[in-house]
């Protein structure tokens, strides 16, 4: 019942109360002083169990308040001394000297093992603009399986705002393996040089395949710094382009544009690509200007008429470093620390490496798929495959040889043919089958 209404008109400076009912329909309280600030305490073993949420779990508010709840159902805890509490133990008390901690843990690393590669710049003012480091696993890793390597920058894993660039590479198990990191203040050319010059001097090689993100600034460090990395452009990155710059343009035939762009696209040899991409020109004049400045000059990096002849190991997106931008940022939040970031990653390679180990292990100790298709049917293809394969790729090829059985071929009429002969590492089986295929938008990573 109690109720009071106050006003304040944009032409005045003054509040006036307008309405006042000062009847209540409840007993008052009077011991009102113990919802003062300085009486609402925190017991000690609830604020231990909020710096561990904290410090180990990362753990929102919403989660906490639940779990406090139920660890401690007597207790009353306002929302606003949850907060307080949470926001002290995020904040370290060493965290002034940030920079400097990581580069004096990642230059112990080297110390103790010379096997580490750690590169950095300061500016003017003695600040932290540039910092790459791989370890000696990675290095590793990379001289092993620098085939095809992908990079990526993500946002939004440390309170000073700056970007973490990530490089992957696929190991033998077909596994998503980090091999470099590093942090920077801006995505600049100049930048970006710096950043590849330090994996040629960590590993003495450069990628053969380079995926990236058709990034202009990357594209332009590539061409000056890695001699013979053949670059791949993310088809979903380009595909995500084409709304932004053409829909409004097109209008009602954009999506007849996509179907067409992509059917260029998946164009398997030089020539038909060509064909298409002139009647793509002239169909479309309305996406003329676009389609020659920005997707024109790199049509080697994203048309299957060219890459197709590069070994990709089956990559045409940088989804995987996507997906591991991810990974890494359900562990660390906007605020954290240079130094939280370091551990983070530190902690997914150990987990790597573990799993490769299990993986492995298992792989070894187990009979996995259907063998007696591949060691009937083709013998002499098995014994070739098992000298030459690893574990995991055995088994993938046995399955596939089993599956083949499977599989009928109908004979069909043909209007366009398209023949793309490569070289492949292992040819198991060869089926002759005339079919024929039809192209739309969603088919944008369609295997032909």
């Amino acid at each position: 019942m109690w109720k009071a209404n106050f006003n304040c008109p944009k032409n005045s400076n003054n509040i006036t109360l307008t309405t006042f009912n000062n009847c209540h329909n409840h007993v008052l309280l009077s011991n009102t002083e113990e919802y003062s600030t300085k009486y609402r305490c925190i017991p000690e073993d609830v604020l231990k169990e909020i710096q561990f949420f904290t410090e180990n779990g990362n753990l929102p508010i919403s989660i906490q308040r639940k779990l406090l709840k139920a660890r401690f159902p007597t207790s009353s805890i306002l929302d606003c001394d949850l907060t307080n509490a949470i926001q002290k133990f995020k904040v370290k008390p060493d965290e002034v000297h940030d920079a400097s901690n990581l580069l004096k843990t990642l230059i112990q690393n080297k110390s103790n093992d010379p096997g580490w590669f750690v590169e950095f710049q300061l500016n003017d003012e003695n600040r932290l603009t540039r910092l790459f480091w791989m370890s000696p696993s990675q290095i590793a890793l990379w001289l092993e399986y620098h085939d095809v390597v992908l990079n990526d920058n993500t946002a939004k894993t440390n309170r000073y705002n700056m970007p973490l660039s990530l490089f992957l590479i696929v190991d033998n198990n077909t596994k998503s393996r980090l091999v470099a990191q590093s942090l920077v203040s801006d995505e600049t050319v100049e930048t970006y040089k710096w950043i590849l010059e330090c994996t040629k001097k960590a590993t003495m090689t450069e990628p053969m395949v380079f995926v990236t993100d058709a990034d202009p600034a990357m594209d332009a460090a590539v061409v000056q710094i890695y001699d013979t990395a053949y670059p791949i452009h993310c088809i979903f990155h380009i595909s995500a382009n084409l709304p932004k710059n053409l829909k409004a343009k097109l209008g009602n035939e954009y999506d007849s544009f996509v179907r067409d762009f992509f059917l260029c696209r998946n164009s398997l040899c030089e020539e038909l690509f060509h064909q298409r991409w002139a009647k793509l020109i002239e169909k479309y004049p309305n996406a003329n200007h676009y389609l020659m400045r920005a997707l024109f000059p790199s049509r080697k990096s994203w048309a299957r008429a060219f890459t197709s002849s590069m070994f990709t190991a089956g990559m045409q997106t940088t989804s995987r470093i996507e997906g591991y931008n991810n990974i890494i940022k359900r562990e660390l939040a906007a605020c954290s620390t240079l130094c939280d970031l370091e551990s983070v990653l530190d902690a997914r390679l150990k987990n790597e490496a573990q799993w490769n180990r299990f993986f492995e292990y298992r792989t070894l100790s187990n009979c996995i798929g259907i063998t007696s298709v591949s060691h009937e049917v083709f013998p002499e293809i098995d014994k070739v495959m098992s000298e030459y394969l690893t574990p995991h790729i055995l088994s993938a090829e046995r399955t596939e040889m089993a599956q083949c059985l499977y599989f009928t071929a109908d004979k069909a009429e043909i209007n366009t043919v398209e023949v793309n002969l490569r070289s492949v590492n292992v040819t198991f089986l060869i089926i002759t089958v005339t079919s024929c295929f039809s192209l739309n938008s969603n088919e944008i990573g369609s295997e032909h």
